[in-house]
This record gives C-alpha cells, structure tokens and sequence, in this order.
C-alpha cells in the first residue's frame, strides 16, 4: 500500500491532536494509544479497499476481531478487583473508557458487544466464507441451522430470564447501580449485565446467521432453477 503526501499530512494531524489531548490531561496514555489506532485505522479503511480490490470485509473481519481482543485486554489491565470479589465479567463492566470523569464514556462490555457481532458479520461475509458455506451441501447446511436455532432458543430464554431476575434484584435490593449486581451459582458468580450482554449477543448472532443461510439457500435455487 503506497503512502502519499497527502497521507502523511492526516496521520501527522491526528497525531498532533492526540499530543494536545494528552498534554492537557484530558485523556491518559492508554487511551490516546487506542484512539490513535482507531482514527488511523479508520482513516485508511478507504484506502486498503480501494487498494486490495475490494476485500474490505476480509480487513474489516480482522479489525474487529483485533479490536476485541484489545478491549478485554485493556480491561483486564484497568480493572482493580475487590478483595475476596471474584465476579466473571467484572472487569468488563465496572470500568469504563476513557473514564468515568469523561464527558463520553463507554464500558468495555458495550465495545465488546458492537465489535465482536461486527467481527462476525464481516467474517461471514468474507469472499471466502461466502465460497466456503455455498460450497457445502444442503444437507449440511440444514443441520448447521438446526444446530443454530436451538443456539437462538437457548439465548433468547437466558436473555429474558437475565432481564428478569435484573428487574427483580433491582426491587427487593434497592440498588440503583445495576453494575453491581451478579448472580452465584454454586460456588461461581458472574455479572448480571454482562450474561444479559453476551447471551443478547449470541441471540442477534444466531439470528442473522439463520437469516445468511437462508439467503445462501435461495441464492443456490435461483441458480440451478435458472
């Protein structure tokens, strides 16, 4: 990928502007790092596209998939756990980015939610992927979206089930902070928004999947009708 004048040009304005932000303590190291990769990420988007003929899902799959996995990291790094407190999901919940003194913060877990379902999109929809599922027999397939709809089933009980016992924990508490709120099963606990979060995700995720096998199906019908 060739770098031109003009892009040089961007990078070094976005770098200067991260230099203000962390002269002026507005932000901390950590987080001007990431929204220096994020701005120069995005901003050459366009340009890899245009340049790799067309395979912005195929980079696309792999930012996000990057993403994710600098977002459980970086919280794992930001979280400072409670003595005796050992709560699956904590650190993607009780910490937020850049902080919670920013003007426009955001949890980890809400980052991981949007980037991981965006991973799984763009990774479906990579030219090889695409290939990959068309080739595979019906028979196949059908049983994938079997296996897939009890995966949906599945998620959408949890999902109402963690809405509800989020509601109920709420009233006989009193707690107004939701993000302290976990549930204990045996002698393991996990937050109550972040298995609400993750099954609501594995419930979009199995739903647009059926809906892409779907698509594949008709597409294959059209093909040998025509």
């Amino acid at each position: 990928m060739k770098i031109w004048e003009h892009d040089i040009v961007v990078i070094a304005i976005i770098v200067c502007v991260l230099a203000v932000l962390q002269y002026l303590q507005v932000v901390t190291t950590i987080y001007t790092i990431l929204m220096g990769i994020v701005a120069i990420g995005a901003f050459f988007i366009t340009k890899i596209h245009r340049e790799t003929g067309g395979k912005l899902t195929t980079f696309l799959a792999w930012f996000f998939g990057l993403f994710s996995m600098f977002v459980v990291i970086l919280s794992a790094v930001q979280y400072k756990p409670t003595a005796n407190l050992h709560v699956l999901g904590y650190s993607l919940v009780v910490v937020e980015f850049p902080s919670s003194n920013f003007p426009i913060s955001i949890k980890p877990i809400t980052l991981l939610f949007y980037s991981i379902l965006a991973w799984f999109y763009f990774t479906v929809n990579t030219p090889y992927s695409k290939k990959r599922f068309m080739e595979m027999s019906s028979e196949v397939r059908t049983i994938l979206a079997g296996c897939v709809l009890v995966v949906l089933a599945g998620s959408i009980y949890e999902a109402v089930w963690n809405f509800t016992a989020w509601g109920a924990m709420m009233m006989l508490s009193g707690m107004k902070n939701v993000d302290l709120l976990y549930v204990t099963a045996d002698s393991s606990s996990a937050s109550l928004v972040f298995t609400t979060k993750i099954t609501m995700l594995l419930a979009c995720m199995s739903a647009y999947f059926l809906y892409y096998l779907r698509q594949i199906d008709s597409k294959l019908s059209r093909s040998s009708s025509s």
